[in-house]
């Protein structure tokens, strides 16, 4: 990866940042203040080493010094919360893209897991792609007062194609609060026909939402038909219980916080790398979606209609 790479996730995190401090009740929070801070000290660093000569040191500088902005953004975090205590493990294996692609959706995940309350001292846990909160929700936890807020942070990642997702154990009362950042570098492709004629384009992130069983409460569905038009139900239509059973068609559920979605498509599929059918060209456009010239591929784009169900 680039220096001009690192530049350009660096200036897209500014941009977030001066999203939410031109937002009235976020305009003096010093946790945003500090953060946008320190990504101007960062992008200063990356214009030194772009300059500089000795591009492999360079690289590692700056994977060091990466990894102790994002702890040192974790512990201005801590001290402006309302948390006595976070338990951070981030995983050594990291590269740079990834920092990056971290360091880019950090700050407004930490504001959502910011409206949660802990009875225990809860766990961060950084990897490739993924951030984990997790710890025991508490009994006095109420989040239909920061409704507004919480849907207006999740939708701006969204739109930076990372979903922010949930697990509930009701016994134990744990939960995990998943941050996933999409592999814009894969697809996940679905060969709709024997033939290979047509093939089904996904964003790759959805390979982690496979359902194990049919979701039967009421909830938004939608379903990529046979003949891949896209409708929304107001849950799994009884009469595709047997065909997602018999494993004639895949189901995905996302547990968003407040609205949990599923999407039905006709066939499972493979993430592969981006490069796989480069020699297909998208064009023409339905909504967001394209569609190949050739009618090869359709590319959905769930993001887009995520953004607006």
């Amino acid at each position: 990866m680039q220096e001009k790479d690192h530049l350009y996730h660096v200036k897209k995190c500014k941009e977030q940042l001066e999203i939410l401090l031109s937002t009235s009740n976020l305009k003096d929070d010093p946790f945003i203040i500090e953060l946008f801070t320190r990504l101007s000290i960062i992008e200063n660093d990356i214009n030194e080493l772009r300059n500089g000569h000795n591009k492999s040191d360079s690289h590692i500088r700056f994977k060091l010094f990466l990894e102790n902005e994002i702890k040192n953004i974790f512990t201005d975090f801590i001290s402006s919360s309302s948390f006595k205590n976070v338990n951070l493990i981030v995983d050594n294996f990291l590269n740079v893209q990834e920092l990056l692609k971290i360091l880019e959706v950090l700050p407004l995940y930490l504001k959502i897991a910011q409206f949660f309350k802990f009875d225990n001292c809860p766990l961060l846990y950084i990897k490739n792609s993924c951030l984990e909160f997790i710890g025991k929700l508490s009994s006095a936890q109420n989040l239909e007062t920061s409704k507004t807020e919480l849907y207006s942070c999740m939708r701006k990642l969204l739109r930076e194609h990372t979903l922010v997702t949930f697990e509930l154990d009701e016994a134990s009362n744990e939960i995990k609060l998943y941050c996933r950042i999409d592999d814009q570098d894969s697809k996940y492709f679905v060969s709709c026909s024997d033939s290979d004629e047509i093939t089904l384009v996904l964003p790759s992130i959805i390979s982690h939402y496979e359902a194990s069983e049919v979701p039967k409460h009421p909830h938004l569905c939608l379903e990529i038909t046979d003949k891949y038009s896209l409708l929304k139900h107001k849950a799994v239509p009884e009469y595709l219980f047997e065909t997602i059973e018999s494993y004639k068609k895949v189901i995905f559920y996302f547990p968003f916080i407040f609205r949990p979605l599923s999407l039905i498509i006709p066939l499972r599929g493979n993430n592969l790398p981006l490069n796989h059918y480069s020699s297909v060209d998208n064009t023409g456009c339905v909504g967001n979606d394209t569609v190949s010239p050739h009618k090869h591929m359709v590319n959905i784009d769930l993001f887009f209609h995520f953004d607006r169900s």
